[in-house]
């Protein structure tokens, strides 16, 4: 199974791909699918401006050559279901071409690091604690930066893909509900899905 990423950030583009493919091994037990390198895109807000036109244009292009387009998407501002059946109508009502599932993060990719913390204190040396106490930050680049000593900050696009890699994941699926949806979202799309958007 091809599955074609589809990330907000620039530190996601080689963490999302880590991540997705950490799931699909170590959760689900499957070593068949390629992991296409992510397309890196606006915010779901602006994906859904001017009914979706955007959104759209950018689903066909993810589905070329592809067997599975994982939307993979911080989640900051307004409702997520409310985004997440925007989203999804907008999909149905065009019609995709391969199957496809949404998965949001609330607040940012990086919340799961302050929440499964352990990852955090291997790659910095600093308590776990430290990390931990911001989980429900909604800035949590900014709560990791300030964590670090003095003329130290975090850098997506150095950090993210080493943290990603540290994660404990039974560990952030007790602690961190979102990640297990992207596990039943992933887990769908090995199982040659009867529907073609998830959730459907």
């Amino acid at each position: 199974m091809r599955v074609q990423p589809v990330v907000e950030g620039h530190g996601e583009e080689g963490a999302s791909q880590l991540l997705i493919r950490r799931v699909i091994e170590e959760r689900i037990g499957s070593y068949e699918s390629q992991i296409l390198r992510p397309q890196r895109r606006a915010s779901i807000e602006s994906l859904l401006a001017r009914g979706g036109e955007s959104l759209l244009r950018y689903q066909r292009v993810a589905e070329r050559d592809s067997d599975l387009v994982l939307w993979l998407l911080d989640h900051d501002d307004g409702c997520l279901l409310e985004s997440l059946r925007a989203a999804h109508g907008i999909l149905m009502r065009e019609g995709v071409r391969v199957p496809t599932a949404f998965s949001f993060i609330p607040k940012e990719y990086e919340t799961m690091f302050l929440c499964e913390a352990d990852c955090c204190e291997s790659y910095y040396k600093i308590s776990r604690e430290k990390f931990f106490a911001g989980r429900a930050a909604r800035d949590a680049k900014g709560h990791i930066s300030r964590t670090l000593p003095p003329g130290s900050i975090y850098k997506p696009t150095v950090d993210q893909a080493p943290l990603t890699a540290r994660l404990n994941l039974d560990r952030l699926g007790e602690v961190f509900p979102p990640f297990l949806h992207l596990e039943r979202v992933l887990r769908w799309g090995i199982e040659r899905p009867d529907r073609c958007i998830y959730p459907g």
